[in-house]
This record gives C-alpha cells, structure tokens and sequence, in this order.
C-alpha cells in the first residue's frame, strides 16, 4: 500500500488530522526549546546568571517572589471643616487665622476632581452660601458654596484644572 491509497481510504480526513497536530506539536515542542536555549546562551554570554523564582514569605507571612516590595503610605491628614450641606463643601481660616487676623479664608476643595467651572472673579462681593465654583468628581457635579460672606481677594483656580482634595479654590478677605 502506497501514500495514496491510504488517503483515498480515508473519506473524513482522520489521518490528514492526526498528521497536521503532530506536526504542529512538534514544531511548538521545537520552539519552546530554541526559546529556552536561547535565553540561557545569553545569559551565558553576558555573566549574568539567570533569575530564579524563589518564594519567601514577608514580616507579616504573605508569599512574595524575590521582585516583589511591599510599599506602605503613610498619608497625614490635616482635617478641615466640612459643610452640613448636601454639598459637603470645606472652609478653612488659612495663613491668616494663624497669624491672628481672622478676616480672611480659603474655600477648599472637598474631594479630588476636576473644576468644570468658576463662578466668581477677583473682587466680586459673595454671601454665605453662594455657590463660587462647580467640581466634577465621580462623574458627578458637586457645587462648592462659602460658607461665609466676604469678597474675592484671589480665585486660584480656573475651569478645567484638576485639584486634590484640601486644594485652595477662592481666597476672600
């Protein structure tokens, strides 16, 4: 029996298929090893021995491999004042309640986002409660009012920048 006649006896492809994956597995089998064998040549060649995966476990008994670092934040928090309001908005004396003048005031950000619009400029009267700015955190929109009455000394802020929670968004005097 010949190549041929095998194949003419065999209407479904059985054998075709069992050849094709053969092949194929060979030719992966073949690759994985020139890919192994290769990083080890260069390794070799450049004096760097290869990395090995070894495991350890940490201070507190969590598995970590040699390329893993624990890094811990510590993050002070100098709490401001926050609104009652639906509005959680955030006053703040500032520079000048520590030096004894208790005129002036920042209105801060409350939470981080960015500023979708201002509404007050440099010298513009404001009242308690008026809303000065609009910040789009989570996409939502948050109004930022004063919580007390004054004028603008300073707007340090304008639409469109980003601003961390705490940030000084209008100075009044």
């Amino acid at each position: 029996m010949n190549i041929l006649s095998i194949l003419e006896n065999d209407p479904h492809g059985i054998i075709i298929t069992v050849v094709s994956v053969s092949v194929v597995f060979a030719a992966l089998i073949i690759l994985y090893f020139a890919y192994t064998l290769t990083g080890k040549l260069v390794n070799w060649k450049t004096g760097k021995p290869a990395k090995k995966r070894s495991r350890r476990k940490s201070a507190d008994n969590r598995i970590h491999d040699n390329e893993s670092y624990i890094i811990t934040i510590k993050r002070e928090y100098t709490p401001a004042s926050h609104n009652a309001s639906s509005h959680g908005t955030a006053y703040d004396k500032g520079p000048d309640a520590q030096t004894g003048g208790a005129q002036g005031g920042n209105i801060t950000a409350p939470l981080p986002g960015t500023m979708t619009a201002v509404l007050v400029k440099p010298g513009d009267r404001i009242r308690e409660g008026q809303t000065v700015a609009i910040l789009e955190a989570m996409k939502m929109e948050n109004e930022i009012q004063a919580e007390v009455g004054g004028t603008v000394k300073e707007v340090n802020v304008s639409k469109g920048d980003s601003v961390l929670e705490g940030t000084i968004i209008v100075t009044l005097r």
